[in-house]
């Protein structure tokens, strides 16, 4: 299921040292330590990770100050995690270790870490929020995941469906060679505020969420302003 227990150690090695320079440098969470292993750890990490996949030249930072890598960071690894992707994703049904993440009418088939995609998006179909990153060839999500608290409804889910339908039709893109790119170019549009409206809304939303969750521990994220979209700029964005 996922992936194997070696590649989940290396992943953990790698990912949370880099959580913990990017609190160390923007100071968004109080007394945050990895491992990730409470609730609380889990919230803050998230939270930090907002930093972190706003901007991954922090990665090309990291590695350039460790005079050392932690036992067990794979550099490869995360010199990749440079071409991440943020979410939202629309996800129709997922299930197994596998599933079908659809951004801006690309669909990405995503690896799980540890658990079936089943219990970690329970209500489907959903708007999930999470970051893709390469891994091993493959594409994972960075570990932390938003989701609605049940199905979501409305004349958007049709046109979400065409879109996904003709994303598959274009065909699915699982490996990291064919993601990296994809990720770049759709990131770049992103910091050019062309996220599609309405996925702007749910990221703006799962933002506010996030921000509220961890009010008495963190800082609250703002969302660059070039990110969100023009005709939604003048709407509040994500402040605890």
């Amino acid at each position: 299921m996922g992936l194997h227990e070696e590649q989940v150690t290396r992943f953990d090695r790698t990912i949370q040292p880099l959580l913990e320079f990017v609190n160390a440098n923007w100071c968004s969470c109080c007394f945050f330590e990895p491992p990730i292993q409470s609730a609380e750890d889990i919230v803050k990490g998230m939270r930090i990770s907002l930093d972190l996949w706003e901007d991954t030249a922090q990665i090309d930072t990291f590695l350039e100050r460790a005079k050392v890598t932690p036992k067990g960071f794979d550099v490869q690894a995360a010199q990749n995690w440079r071409h991440a992707l943020r979410g939202p994703f629309y996800v129709k049904k997922a299930s197994g270790d596998k599933a079908v993440f659809l951004y801006d009418r690309f669909a990405f088939e995503v690896l799980s870490i540890n658990r079936n995609w089943e219990s970690v998006i329970p209500c489907q179909p959903d708007v999930v929020y999470t970051t893709l990153i390469p891994f091993d060839g493959i594409i994972i999500s960075d570990g932390f995941l938003m989701h609605h608290e049940s199905q979501i409804y409305g004349p958007g889910i049709q046109r979400l469906n065409r879109e996904l339908d003709s994303a598959l039709k274009r065909g699915i893109i699982s490996s990291a060679e064919e993601f990296m790119p994809v990720a770049d170019e759709l990131t770049r549009k992103r910091k050019q505020g062309m996220l599609e409206p309405n996925a702007a809304f749910v990221w703006m939303d799962y933002v506010a969420r996030l921000n509220e969750c961890c009010a008495d521990s963190c800082f609250p994220y703002e969302i660059p302003k070039e990110e969100i979209p023009p005709v939604l700029r003048n709407q509040s964005v994500a402040h605890a």
